[in-house]
């Protein structure tokens, strides 16, 4: 069984709003994690961090729920707090002054250490750059 997959913002985003530029592939990407029955997570704050983009940014209250609903169906939400890693997350975030990695971006990296995840589903720059510190790699179906 592969090692649990990590998944942010940008891919919850691209998997449930079609005018995203990443909708087509994390549509088959989901397809892949489901079909292969891989085991997968995101933190609170990333589910926070989506949810308020499609309620304030989007205007789409009911995807923000639809999102919700799947997300804890389907995936695990890893608790940045009872997991002890907010503190690591505020240290990756402060180590990184060169980087502009949001502090939930880090939360994410922190979660990916400690949980040992090989892969991300992320679309955004800040998971491209820190692939090799935090030993992980982006799905890409």
């Amino acid at each position: 069984m592969a090692r649990e997959i990590l998944a942010d913002t940008g891919f919850w985003v691209a998997l449930f709003y079609p005018p995203d530029g990443h909708y087509s592939q994390a549509r088959n990407t989901w397809r892949q994690v489901v079909r292969e029955r891989w085991p997968t997570a995101t933190t609170n704050w990333t589910i926070y961090e989506t949810l308020t983009l499609f309620n304030c940014r989007f205007h789409r209250h009911d995807l923000a729920v639809r999102v919700l609903d799947f997300v804890s169906r389907w995936s695990q939400i890893i608790r940045i707090e009872e997991a002890q890693l907010e503190g690591r997350s505020l240290e990756i975030f402060r180590s990184h002054p060169d980087k502009r990695w949001s502090v939930v971006d880090c939360a994410n990296f922190a979660c990916i250490e400690s949980r040992q995840c090989e892969f991300a589903l992320a679309y955004d720059r800040s998971f491209e750059q820190a692939q090799l510190e935090f030993s992980f790699r982006l799905l890409k179906p």
